[in-house]
Formats: structure tokens, C-alpha cells, sequence
């Protein structure tokens, strides 16, 4: 049985979602799907992502067509924990939902925050909460990313509590989706607590924006545009995901992009 699945956001990134899925398959260690819902604007990514969809045949894809409906087709209630992910994430280390995990009144368990990260997306500092026994910390008394437990990055949720939040909110992109979701999720759910492995399990290398409704911003200083890499994609070059194995940053946003040439 599928024990996890996993649904992926990409919009003019192949080379990176192409880092998303290699890192995903190098760590994930247990049966899961994975679904992505991608748009190109303009078409001249869409030979791209055809590339990237002939390499991972395992993978299904979906053009995004009515954003929330796609993303609820997506969702099978037969597989327990869902995971959302954006193109620009890299796995770092092996994961798994272990069941034992789910022993306790949970609303997710996140692959980007771990002890080392003292940073929140802005540089500014991020005091740890206070840990349970059990690893476990209550959402409400922490600080910045601590408490926000409703994200679209690499947080593993029992599905059935996705599918209530992705019914509420009716999203219109990947950021309504977390946006919205942070204002309402104690809605959909009496628990409070989030676990985390003592290392993070991903990171983001985040170099260029394909959103306009939040100013978010970049790592490091120079943006490296979505044309731009599309480029480096047509000359033979790639992510080096093996780079990123082990990272430990202070922050889950990261300014390293490495490439490889095939």
C-alpha cells in the first residue's frame, strides 16, 4: 500500500523541479506517488517539463487547468499522509512517516525545520520552542516558522486533514493555498503540535520568484531567472542534488545553487 503521497507545485522551473524529483527519489524511503501540477507561461518551458516527464515516468502530471480542482483530483483518500512540495526544494536526507510517528495528536511532521535552524525566511533570528520528551512542540508557543505548521514546502499531513483544508480554502495558486491555510487550519484540526527530525530533511534553494503576490524575495544577491536556466537546461547542465546531502544552514532557505553537466 502507498503510505504517502506527495503533490508538487512547478511553474517555469523545470531544471529545478528535475533537482526536486532526483532529490526526492535519492531520500524518500518508503512506497510513495507523486503527482505534479505544472503551467508553463510562456509555452517555451513546456518542451522542458516534457523532458523532465520522459525521465520520471513514475511520476504523474497534471497541466494546471482550475488550480483547486487539480489539486483535489490529486488527492487519493486511500493513501494516508500527503506531503505538499514547491520545485525548488532539495531533499537533503532520508525520510520516511513512520506510523509510530502518528501516535500522538500531531497536525504534521515537518522535513524543513530541525534544531540548526535558528534563521526564519528573512534572516531574522528564530528561537527553538520548547521541545516535549517526544520532540514534539506546541504550534501556539512558537516563534515565526515554529508556529506556523501549514505550508506547502515539506510538511507531512494525515490526508484526510488535507483534503478538509484544500476544500475550505478553494486556492487559486500554491501561495493562496499556504496563505489562506495558515489563517484557517485550526479550523480543521484540534491539535497543536508539530514533530520535526533533530535535522532538517530539505532546503531551499531559493534564486529566483515565480509569484508576484508576496514579495518574498531571494537568497544570496544574484537572481538567477527562470529564461536563464532554461537555458543551462538546453545545454546539458543539471542540479547537483548530491551537493546538498547533509546540509545543516541556520536557515531552510539557502543561496547555493550547483549544477553538473550531464
Amino acid at each position: 500500500m502507498t503510505r504517502l503521497q506527495v503533490v508538487v507545485f512547478s511553474k517555469n522551473r523545470p531544471l529545478q523541479l528535475h533537482g526536486y524529483l532526483t532529490s526526492f527519489y535519492q531520500n524518500c524511503a518508503t512506497e510513495a506517488s507523486v503527482t505534479v501540477i505544472c503551467r508553463s507561461e510562456p509555452e517555451w518551458f513546456a518542451k522542458a517539463y516534457l523532458e523532465v516527464a520522459d525521465e520520471f515516468p513514475q511520476v504523474h502530471w497534471r497541466q494546471e487547468q482550475v488550480f483547486a480542482e487539480d489539486v483535489a483530483k490529486s488527492l487519493d483518500p486511500d493513501v494516508p499522509y500527503t506531503m505538499f512540495g514547491c520545485d525548488d526544494v532539495v531533499f537533503t536526507r532520508q525520510f520516511e512517516p513512520d506510523g509510530a510517528l502518528w501516535t500522538v495528536d500531531l497536525i504534521g511532521l515537518s522535513l524543513r525545520l530541525g534544531s540548526h535552524v535558528m534563521l526564519d525566511m528573512f534572516g531574522n533570528p528564530m528561537p527553538a520552542p520548547a521541545f516535549a520528551l517526544d520532540g514534539t512542540w506546541n504550534v501556539e508557543d512558537g516563534a515565526t516558522d515554529w508556529g506556523y505548521p501549514w505550508e506547502v514546502l515539506g510538511t507531512i499531513y494525515q490526508t484526510d486533514f488535507v483534503r478538509r483544508m484544500v476544500a475550505r480554502i478553494n486556492p487559486h495558486s500554491p501561495s493562496e493555498l499556504e496563505a489562506r491555510g495558515a489563517l484557517c487550519w485550526r479550523s480543521e484540526t484540534d491539535a497543536r503540535r508539530m514533530l520535526s527530525w533533530g535535522r532538517s530533511r530539505l532546503v531551499v534553494p531559493t534564486v529566483n520568484l515565480v509569484q508576484s503576490e508576496y514579495p518574498n524575495g531571494i537568497a544570496g544577491k544574484i537572481p538567477l531567472e527562470p529564461g536563464f536556466l532554461l537555458e543551462c537546461w538546453d545545454m546539458g547542465l543539471r542540479m547537483d542534488t548530491v551537493r546538498y546531502s547533509h546540509m545543516s544552514p541556520a536557515s531552510w532557505r539557502v543561496p547555493d545553487f550547483w549544477l553538473r553537466r550531464l
